[in-house]
């Protein structure tokens, strides 16, 4: 009988070992996935900042822009806060850069970006947001063609006066500093059996103040 109860006892005891390695590799697992998404959000929100940051410093006025001037102009929706379009004429990149010189060739061009909400909701980690699609237009001459730079769940363009100031709407002047900013999210995965959600905030935020070079 006792022999019974210590192959039982044993029995109990491995199943438990067992069940706690498996438990420890699933968040190990999660926390891996975790932070390799957390990776992917920071390569996107910092790509999609460099195209904004450059074509904002590249921005010309008027009488740079050749007759083909497009306001500078920023729009606001007013229910999410959210910067839903920039508009601006600046030198639009249209050739990759030279391998032996680093130099790429710049046309005269109208751009706009335009935040269209997709409708999704994801959870990133602390509470959920509302996803964004970020979208890019070009006009060179044969009007604009529209391309997605990517979804987001926050996106800022604050033209600043010498005081601090923000200026929204269609500006008489090219701004003499702007701050930007993107946020990208990836949905948080689970962390345990009962399917509750990380509590580690997910949101990658990529900024950039930018002077335009040409105002």
């Amino acid at each position: 009988m006792i022999a019974q109860l210590d192959h039982l006892i044993a029995v109990f005891v491995g199943a438990f070992l067992i069940l706690a390695l498996l438990v420890v590799q699933k968040r190990t697992t999660l926390t891996q996935a975790e932070t390799t998404l957390s990776q992917v959000s920071r390569v996107q929100a910092d790509a999609m900042v460099e195209v904004l940051a450059q074509d904002v410093e590249n921005v010309l006025t008027p009488d740079l822009a050749s007759g083909t001037g497009f306001p500078f102009e920023i729009r606001i929706d007013t229910a999410s806060g959210q910067t839903s379009s920039l508009s601006l004429t600046t030198l639009v990149r249209t050739t990759v850069a030279d391998s032996a010189t680093g130099l790429a060739a710049f046309t005269p061009g109208r751009v706009r970006y335009d935040l269209t909400p997709s409708g999704r909701r994801i959870w990133t980690g602390l509470d959920s947001a509302d996803v964004y699609r970020l979208d890019r237009s070009v006009d060179t001459g044969a009007g604009f063609d529209r391309s997605p730079l990517g979804e987001v769940v926050g996106f800022d363009v604050a033209a600043l006066t010498p005081g601090g100031a923000r200026r929204i709407g269609s500006l008489p002047a090219v701004p003499e500093q702007l701050a930007l900013s993107l946020a990208v999210a990836a949905d948080a995965p689970t962390t345990r059996g009962d399917g509750t959600r990380s509590a580690r905030d997910r949101i990658v935020r990529a900024e950039a103040s930018v002077r335009p070079a040409n105002r």
